[in-house]
């Protein structure tokens, strides 16, 4: 059997359909040599039953029956010390839970011939070292001590972490009971394992870019993690005797800052690096091809490769230091990071990596790195505030590495959407800051901060001693206090929901703080928060102070709400040169929570240009918008799949684009904000593109 070459007009391939048997050499000598990039043994107990439940139903159809396992490939090493030598560049898994399974066929047969047997398929008898192993694990989490203890049945150490013992405890018992309970001898057993279950064998030479046809591979297993594929592209691309000096000073140390299992927070960390490097943020799915491109395309060299893995390692400390603040040894970066980690603002991590490697390499000193660090927390804590949407947040801010100078960051920052002091004060006027789990997190954080400002009269900030919880002063639920007291004192019952979630409503307590006094009456809640230890609280409801209200009813929540909004205006103040702006103009640039029925859209202004809108329509300005878009960005589906609104699909809509993607009908209101975020998503400033409205009656 003859499978084509990696790349057209390549060399064919040798691929042969091989029992398992044959794979371990028929008791002969061969040895399975793993990369040291290569990831831990990962499979668990869905991937044991499932090889386990093959070779039952493969033993129970009889002798003529065969069993498809999945893929080998390998690079053929020529003979080491006349052993047959393979490095394993896919499969590693698998050959692994065989040689469990074989080892507990063994264990079982303990005592007779079957298990010397057996063991042949296990280690080449007369070798010594690494060659006795037919194959051998890697050093991570202790997996290859874990093999050397089974094999040569001594108990190991290493069970805590590594998960072979784990499957091989798991085949003893299976075997175990499959002898006793179906009555399947080891024997019988054996011989179905070795002769009817099958691998194609794919054997390779260096010519032939192993690292792509892995990757073309969809064998059964495991699916692995971006990672693992980047970790398997570098142990090919590295020539075998540079390989250990690089995993060891580079990858091993990236390995360990994320204490990972299955490398999410490696592939995590490099998604990040990548747009960091870029200016573009790809897809999570994209990060391995991504990786290879510029790869291939910058560091074609394997010297160059080796000197890119200490600039990537470089930053991975860095980008430790973000998901682990108390990890920065500088207090005043530490305290940033935490910042941004509260604010749960992952997206702006590829511009922390560029700014933080810009610091390092002495471009950027420490003062002007802390200057473009609250830069961003400004803009990013005013955006939240101003509920806009994040839909093109995270291309903007990777877009930002490209920019020189702090200046330039500057600029860039203020020009895109910055939200002026009426904008916030018109948008928490009426802002849920309640709605779900995670606006309710970063609320808590908000309010944190706005109790750290306020003055304390000396250098301790009381803090709680229990976490903090957001708790209403109106309460969700009123008992018949509550009822009596707002049936005298609220004016229209009706906006008792509008102002229950309002930010005038909600203070910071501890959970036992919460739980005694979430319903007692307003003058029994005024005097303990009169008493609280939070300036939030005291400093507001204190005797003489703006909350010494006797009535809480609207006008004491709209007062409260007012000083609250002060606070963080001066917390997070305007930073923009000159008199700040008011906002989007509505009659100019859509913003979301606007209303606009009444109105009409004559026309879109894109980049100078007047484009007319049939009939006035706003579904016809979306369409007609839409298609400007999509024929100036090639990355147009990249941008459509990162739409938080879904009025965009690929088919069974209401308006069709000339590329075949559809719209859906949209009210007035929605266009406009499907219009912002498109806009956004894009890049487009205020320069770039308006509307014209007109409103009527």
């Amino acid at each position: 059997m003859a499978l084509a070459g990696a790349e057209p007009g390549g060399q064919d391939m040798e691929a042969n359909v091989w029992s398992v048997g044959k794979l371990f050499n028929n008791r002969g000598d061969v040895h399975f040599v793993l990369p040291r990039f290569q990831r831990p043994y990962a499979w668990e107990r869905t991937e044991w039953q499932a090889l386990w439940d093959d070779l039952l139903e493969v033993h129970a159809a009889g002798e003529q029956a065969r069993h498809f396992l999945g893929t080998i490939v390998v690079v053929n090493e020529g003979p080491i010390e006349h052993v047959p030598t393979y490095t394993l560049i896919d499969g590693q898994q698998r050959l692994l839970t065989l040689s469990l399974l074989l080892h507990a066929l063994a264990e079982g047969a303990s005592g007779t011939t079957l298990r010397a047997k057996i063991t042949d398929y296990l280690i080449n008898q007369y070798e010594k070292g690494s060659l006795r192993y037919k194959v051998l694990p890697t050093e991570h989490y202790g997996d290859q001590k874990t093999w050397r203890d089974l094999v040569d049945n001594r108990e190991s150490s290493e069970s805590g972490r590594s998960r072979l013992l784990e499957a091989h405890q798991f085949f003893d018992r299976v075997v175990r009971q499959a002898s006793s309970q179906q009555k399947i001898s080891y024997s019988e057993l054996f011989n179905s394992l070795i002769s009817r279950l099958q691998v194609v064998f794919i054997n390779l030479d260096r010519e032939e870019r192993p690292h792509q046809i892995f990757e073309s591979l969809n064998a059964r297993g495991r699916a692995l993690e971006q990672s693992d594929l980047v970790r398997n592209y570098l142990a090919m691309r590295l020539p075998a005797n540079e390989q250990d000096s690089a995993y060891g000073r580079y990858w091993l140390p990236i390995q360990d800052m994320f204490e990972e299992r299955r490398s999410a927070g490696i592939s995590d960390f490099l998604l990040n690096y990548l747009a960091c490097r870029s200016g573009t943020f790809y897809r999570e799915d994209q990060t391995y091809r991504e990786f290879r491109r510029r790869m291939d395309g910058e560091f074609s060299k394997h010297e160059a490769l080796v000197s890119e893995l200490a600039v990537i390692k470089r930053h991975a400390g860095y980008f430790r230091s973000f998901l682990l603040p108390d990890k920065e040894p500088d207090c005043a970066l530490r305290l940033r990071l935490f910042r941004f980690n509260a604010l749960e603002r992952t997206v702006v991590r590829p511009l922390l990596l560029h700014l933080y490697d810009a610091h390092y390499s002495r471009k950027l000193s420490r003062e002007d790195l802390l200057e473009a660090l609250d830069l961003l927390d400004n803009y990013l804590t005013r955006h939240f505030l101003a509920n806009l949407h994040t839909g093109g947040l995270r291309r903007f801010l990777a877009s930002l590495v490209r920019e020189e100078t702090l200046a330039e960051l500057k600029r860039r920052l203020h020009r895109r959407n910055y939200p002026g002091d009426e904008q916030l004060r018109r948008v928490l006027a009426g802002l849920d800051l309640y709605r779900s789990g995670p606006n309710r997190r970063r609320l808590v954080y908000i309010l944190l901060r706005v109790n750290e400002y306020l003055p304390q009269g000396n250098d301790v900030i009381p803090v709680l001693k229990e976490a903090p919880t957001v708790e209403h002063i109106m309460p969700r639920s009123p008992n018949e206090d509550w009822e009596r007291h707002l049936s005298r004192k609220w004016n229209d019952p009706g906006n008792y929901d509008w102002y229950l979630n309002s930010l005038g409503n909600l203070t910071l307590v501890t959970q036992s703080w919460n739980s005694s006094m979430s319903n007692s009456s307003w003058s029994k809640k005024r005097e303990s928060l009169r008493k609280h230890g939070l300036p939030l609280n005291s400093q507001y409801f204190g005797e003489g102070r703006p909350g010494d209200a006797r009535a809480w009813n609207e006008q004491a929540i709209d007062a409260r709400e007012n000083w609250i909004i002060d606070k963080l205006l001066e917390l997070w103040p305007d930073q923009r040169d000159g008199q700040p702006g008011g906002g989007y103009d509505p009659d100019r640039h859509p913003r979301p929570g606007f209303d606009y029925r009444n109105s009409k859209v004559p026309a879109i202004n894109l980049f100078g240009k007047r484009l007319d809108v049939y009939r006035n329509s706003w579904n016809n300005a979306t369409q007609l918008f839409t298609n400007e878009v999509a024929v100036s960005r090639p990355d147009f589906e990249d941008i459509a799949n990162e739409l938080e609104s879904n009025s965009l699909v690929r088919s069974g809509g209401h308006k069709q684009l000339d590329n075949g993607w559809w719209l859906h009908f949209m009210w007035p209101s929605d266009a406009a904000s499907y219009m912002l975020e498109l806009a956004d998503l894009c890049d487009l400033n205020e320069t770039d593109w308006s509307i014209s409205v007109r409103f009527f009656d």
